[in-house]
């Protein structure tokens, strides 16, 4: 019984790999920074679709692995790039009440915000390119941060990666 489900597992895995990764974007959300407006793009695999949410993570780690060993020059827009679903999930997490997906989408964020503060240490250059994708992002955890009440663990969680993007930007 357990080898005929293993087979079926086996025999869908590649389409469930595609499908996650041909999963495009579906909406945009307007998240004001001063006078222009910030799209964020929020994706239809979320960290409550468990399984396609696991396979999306691997599919990055894995790209994220080949930028870094073969592409260099290609590693900061995809730090970026990861970075900016990263605030979409925490976005997608807060504005449909995923409390308990909160902790590690805001640690998931400040971890890809590390990314790119040991980036900016390696190479001043990029800092002109971080800056500008990063520099509406604490507009967005500001609003973000402010729908729960001051010093709850949810407020320090968003609090958390509105101090890690601020302490990026100023390396910038």
């Amino acid at each position: 019984m357990r080898t005929n489900f293993l087979k079926v597992i086996l025999r869908f895995l590649p389409v469930i790999i595609l499908a996650v990764f041909f999963i495009p974007a579906v909406t945009i959300i307007n998240a004001e920074s001063s006078p222009k407006e910030h799209k964020i793009l929020m994706e239809t695999v979320n960290p409550d679709s468990t399984l396609q949410y696991k396979l999306k993570r691997l599919g990055e780690k894995v790209n994220q692995f080949i930028v870094s060993s073969f592409k260099q020059q290609e590693k900061v827009p995809y730090l970026i790039k990861l970075t900016d679903r990263r605030l979409a999930e925490l976005y997608y997490v807060i504005e449909n009440s995923k409390g308990s997906y909160l902790e590690t989408s805001s640690s998931r964020y400040v971890t890809y915000i590390g990314y790119l503060v040991e980036e900016v240490s390696k190479n001043k250059g990029v800092a002109p390119q971080i800056k500008k994708a990063i520099e509406v992002h604490p507009n967005v955890l500001t609003k973000l941060r402010n729908k729960y009440p001051s010093g709850t663990a949810e407020w320090r969680f968003v609090q958390q990666a509105l101090e890690s993007a601020q302490v990026l930007l100023t390396k910038v």
